[in-house]
């Protein structure tokens, strides 16, 4: 049997009595010392975070013993440490307790740094900083991955061809016409339920009369509700074919009417169709185009505002052997190449998109422009930095997940100017395009 009796003798200092001995605890709530025969013992804990460390400070080293406390229902039971982790400004992990509290105290984050607990949090924080980082790059630089491919002007009309109206079938009524036997069959049943006579031997022709009697009203009446019945189904399943029918055609007219549209690529449904989309458009950097629709040459014309240089990313991460993450800031050469690498791949995706506002649109001549500051003139300018000119079948044929946008955008007529160090140096968009063969 164990017992223990602790005695409080004065404000910090109390008596233990159990069945091993005498000892003397002295200290406050969190952090004490207690001697007894076995040797004197530092106790560190957080109140009502269900956690301590018991640390031998003098007497045989050999019995040192650390060890944890939770919630449990036996002494002998493993020990649940209940804390939170975080990672600070610097991406460094912190540890906090069930209540928020951030816990600085060093025996205690020695503990609980040795747990697995602990080891799995970092490795966790360090894949969702990984992740962060590597999602951040990818909406702003991979935004061409996204490009519609063109549809051609022989899938439209495939399609327009085959369009035709749904027809509704009417459903049948399922409910069977009543027959002179079915009915007298029924008029049998009642019979036997409602005819008996202690005259035994009239039973039967009383009930023949019952059902003889009744039989021809009872069917006429039968069959002239089933009749009602059939009538009304069947008029509301033709006012409904009406409506349905009148319905699909009218949307099949509406799809064959915008497909024909996409074909004919009038100017009024082309600068409708554009503001639509535009206007619809959401993108992880700042943009505006501006068009002009020349549809005597099945051209479009397009300037596109860039975003800045200073919008990319600047954050570069990398794991540790430890678990941790390294975020560091970009060279000045991968910002570089970043930024040239989403610009390049904005006149893509904005080119698929509007190659498919209409077929007729043949080729498209996207020109971008940021704005930069001149030295010479300490004002802020409008740079051209490409300029490129797509034409629709060789647009089609891109692989887009498997291209690099600053080098594929030579496949075409073009002009960009990109240094050594990936430096976009200002074009002029009306100079003659240069011409690379495939």
């Amino acid at each position: 049997m164990r017992f223990r009796k602790r005695i409080k003798i004065c404000k910090g200092l109390s008596l233990n009595i159990s069945g091993s001995g005498i000892s003397a605890s002295m200290g406050i709530r969190g952090a004490s010392v207690t001697i007894g025969k076995r040797g004197i013992y530092a106790n560190y804990g957080i109140p009502g975070l269900g956690l301590y460390q018991r640390e031998k400070i003098y007497g045989d080293r050999d019995t040192h013993q650390t060890s944890y406390s939770g919630l449990s229902s036996s002494s002998h039971s493993k020990v649940i440490i209940n804390f939170s982790m975080n990672l600070d400004e610097n991406n460094n992990p912190i540890v906090t307790d069930q209540n928020g509290v951030l816990i600085t105290d060093e025996v205690l984050l020695k503990i609980i740094k040795r747990t697995p607990q602990y080891k799995e949090g970092v490795q966790l924080l360090s894949e969702r900083v990984l992740s962060r980082i590597a999602e951040k790059d990818a909406n702003f630089i991979e935004i061409y991955k996204q490009t519609e491919c063109p549809v051609m002007e022989s899938a439209v009309l495939s399609v327009l061809n085959k369009i035709k109206p749904d027809v509704y079938e009417k459903n049948i009524f399922e409910v069977e016409e009543p027959t002179l036997s079915d009915v007298k069959i029924q008029l049998e049943h009642e019979a036997e339920n409602n005819i008996s006579s202690i005259i035994f031997w009239t039973t039967k022709k009383k009930r023949e009369q019952y059902v003889s009697s009744r039989l021809q009203q009872r069917f006429d009446d039968a069959h002239e509700k089933w009749e009602k019945e059939k009538a009304l189904f069947d008029n509301n399943e033709e006012i409904f074919k009406k409506e349905f029918d009148e319905f699909r055609k009218k949307k099949c007219e509406e799809k064959k009417s915008e497909l024909k549209r996409i074909i004919e690529g009038d100017n009024d449904y082309v600068e409708q169709k554009i503001h639509s989309i535009i206007s619809q458009l959401e993108l992880p950097v700042e943009f505006s185009l501006d068009y002009e629709y020349h549809p005597e040459e099945s051209a479009l014309f397009v300037d596109l505002d860039l975003p800045e240089i200073e919008d990319v990313p600047n954050e570069i991460a990398k794991s540790l052997k430890s678990g941790k993450v390294s975020v560091r800031t970009k060279s000045q050469k991968q910002t570089a190449i970043d930024y040239a690498t989403c610009v390049c791949g904005l006149a893509f995706f904005f080119s698929g998109m509007l190659f498919n506002v209409s077929t007729k649109i043949k080729w498209i001549k996207i020109s971008g422009y940021t704005q930069r500051l001149n030295n010479k003139t300490n004002s802020i300018n409008d740079d051209y930095v490409f300029s490129v000119k797509f034409d629709r079948e060789g647009f089609s044929c891109i692989d887009f997940e498997n291209i690099s946008p600053i080098e594929y955008i030579t496949h075409f007529p073009h002009l960009i100017n990109i240094t050594a160090s990936y430096i976009m140096k200002t074009i002029n968009p009306q100079d003659e395009l240069k011409t690379i063969d495939i």
